[in-house]
């Protein structure tokens, strides 16, 4: 853990130097690197690997290195880089990278991995969903083209922070109930599942591309089967082969009011938390 610790520091002061923007949020520092692929050079980008590598080790109690080390342009497509730090230790992170398609501005969330802190940020805000709130905050289009969420993942929990956003927007559906705008949802993930693995199989009516990747990620289930619900459970278990590297296409298409007022209810969350915190004026 002390090594961990020292990397993470690293982390925390490389990031700093490279100019990621830094806000607190509660008793966590969220930085936000635009660009890292041009402002973080080769043994910049070679140590944030192995801190990822290290926290996803931790986080899924599995040799990730495998799949971080072997991905030396991963910074190369990023937009922004977000790091989420505790008391300076890294407890999560993500990539963001920006598609212009299917008639709208898509935001993929590649590779969200955070620990598992029962620490609520803002108000009733878990890390995750905060994170996510930032990054649509960062991301809201003023005009046209509307913006859709996406994530591919062997994951299962991600699915409850595509929830997070607006569950009645989100796709594939966990049960019985429809989506709104159907059409909207296949069309976007139609176009991701080109975009993001050419040339797999990608059935819609389940939104899963099949052999994604090379196999389990992970190398183990990154669920336990108590910490989701049992439909989410039954779809993984149905639908997606881990061993054979498929992977779950989720997208979150929003209407433009829809994500303005989800924009703006965390904005006024986060002023009434502040507020809370630094107690009346005297």
């Amino acid at each position: 853990m002390q090594a961990l610790l020292r990397k993470s520091m690293s982390i925390y002061t490389l990031a700093r130097e490279a100019g990621a923007r830094k806000v607190r949020r509660g008793r966590f520092e969220l930085m936000r690197l635009s660009r890292p692929g041009e402002r973080l050079d080769a043994s910049m980008q070679r140590e944030m690997l192995f801190a990822f590598a290290k926290e996803t080790d931790l986080i899924y109690q599995a040799d990730t290195s495998f799949h971080w080390l072997s991905r030396k342009d991963y910074f190369a497509g990023i937009e922004d880089l977000w790091l989420v730090f505790l008391d300076r230790e890294l407890v999560g992170f993500t990539g963001i990278r920006l598609f212009y398609g299917a008639d709208e501005k898509i935001v993929y969330i590649d590779n969200m991995n955070i620990r598992s802190i029962p620490l609520l940020v803002a108000d009733r805000h878990t890390l995750g969903s905060m994170l996510v709130h930032e990054i649509l905050r960062a991301n809201y289009p003023r005009s046209v083209p509307p913006m859709s969420v996406v994530f591919r993942t062997q994951n299962p929990s991600v699915y409850r922070l595509a929830q997070a956003i607006l569950p009645p927007a989100v796709y594939p559906r966990m049960d019985p109930s429809t989506v709104r705008d159907e059409e909207r949802c296949r069309r976007v993930l139609g176009f991701m599942a080109q975009t993001l693995s050419p040339g797999k199989v990608f059935e819609c009516d389940v939104s899963v591309i099949r052999r994604a990747y090379g196999g389990h990620i992970y190398g183990r289930p990154m669920s336990s089967p108590i910490s989701i619900k049992p439909v989410l459970a039954n779809f993984w278990k149905e639908h997606v082969s881990l061993e054979n590297g498929d992977a779950v296409l989720i997208a979150v298409c929003p209407t433009h009011p829809e994500v303005r007022g989800l924009v703006d209810t965390y904005a006024r969350t986060l002023i009434r938390w502040m507020r809370r915190v630094r107690g009346p004026r005297i």
